[in-house]
C-alpha cells in the first residue's frame, strides 16, 4: 500500500496562506458519509514558544501579525472531486485551539453523527455534527457547566453502543487520581 498527497498546502486553506499558516497541525481525522474530516490544532509552536518564553522573537514564518486560535474542522471528499472545504471554526469565546480526537459514533438508533473533541485551557468541548456542516456542543450533566474535565481528550473509542472518552489535564491543575474517563449514558 501507498499514499498520495490530498493537500496542496500545509494548512489546508489554499485561498488564504495567512490562515493556512495557523494550522499548523492536523491533529484528528475521521470519516462521515462522503467526506474525510480533519480537526486542526492552531498557532501550536508560537503558543507554547510565547508562554515559555514571553519575551522571545519569533520569525514570521510561525508567528502571524493577526493570531488566530480558533482551532477549525475541514473536509474532503473521499473520491477527489472536491477540494478542501472548511466547514467549522471554533466559536469567539469558546477558546478551542485544537481539535484533538474525532470519531464517528451512532447512538442508541439515531443517525451517525462526528464527534470532535475540542482543546482548551481548562476543559474539554465535545461538538457533535449530523451532516458535517453544522455543529453544536454538546452538554455533560456530570459538572455544572456542562463540559468535562481535562484540557484535552487524547483517544475516544465505540464500544457496545457507548462512546468513551479518555481526556488528560494539561495545566498541572487536576489531582493525578482525577478520574478523566467518560461514557455517554444507556
Amino acid at each position: 500500500m501507498g499514499f498520495i498527497r490530498i493537500s496542496d498546502v500545509n494548512g489546508l486553506c489554499i485561498n488564504n496562506p495567512l490562515n493556512a499558516r495557523q494550522n499548523n497541525y492536523a491533529w484528528s481525522i475521521s470519516e462521515l458519509g462522503d467526506y474525510i474530516y480533519v480537526g486542526t490544532g492552531r498557532n501550536i509552536i508560537a503558543t507554547l514558544l510565547k508562554v515559555y518564553f514571553n519575551d522571545i522573537n519569533l520569525p514570521i514564518s510561525i508567528d502571524p501579525l493577526d493570531m488566530d486560535n480558533r482551532a477549525e474542522i475541514w473536509r474532503y471528499r473521499k473520491d477527489g472531486s472536491e477540494k478542501w472545504q472548511k466547514v467549522f471554526k471554533a466559536p469567539e469565546d469558546s477558546n478551542v485551539y485544537g481539535f484533538r480526537y474525532m470519531i464517528n459514533y451512532k447512538a442508541y438508533g439515531a443517525n451517525e453523527a462526528l464527534y470532535a473533541a475540542g482543546a482548551t485551557i481548562s476543559t474539554v468541548k465535545i461538538y457533535k455534527s449530523t451532516n458535517g456542516v453544522d455543529w453544536i456542543e454538546t452538554k455533560s450533566d456530570v459538572y455544572p457547566e456542562g463540559n468535562l474535565k481535562g484540557t484535552s481528550s487524547r483517544a475516544m473509542l465505540v464500544h457496545n453502543d457507548r462512546l468513551y472518552l479518555a481526556n488528560i489535564d494539561e495545566s498541572g491543575t487536576s489531582l493525578s487520581d482525577d478520574n478523566l474517563r467518560y461514557s455517554s449514558r444507556t
